[in-house]
């Protein structure tokens, strides 16, 4: 077998290996996205709007490290309304157990 011929079978194992390395990492992208939305309707609105806070005040955190204050007055309004709405399931759990 030549060398030529060596690499060609080489060429064709690494061509494979890289489709099938591609097909399982889109295979677990696929079971990631089913798990995160049977986790998403199975968590309560509470549980939602903690996880969206958490997300936005990083975001929020990123836009003032980067002296970006209108974006991150965007995303304060954001924090805002989901705080409010955080107060009021507060205090409707408050009213259940009062």
């Amino acid at each position: 077998m030549t060398d030529r011929e060596k690499e060609d079978i080489a060429d064709i194992v690494i061509r494979k290996m890289l489709e099938k390395k591609a097909k399982m990492e889109n295979d677990l992208f696929n079971i990631n996205d089913v798990l995160f939305t049977l986790l998403n309707t199975q968590l309560s609105e509470e549980e939602l709007l903690v996880g969206e806070l958490a997300k936005l005040m990083t975001i929020l955190n990123i836009y003032e490290e980067k002296e970006e204050y209108e974006k991150a007055s965007v995303i304060k309004n954001k924090i805002d309304k989901i705080n409010n709405k955080l107060d009021q399931i507060d205090n409707q759990k408050r009213g259940d157990y009062d």
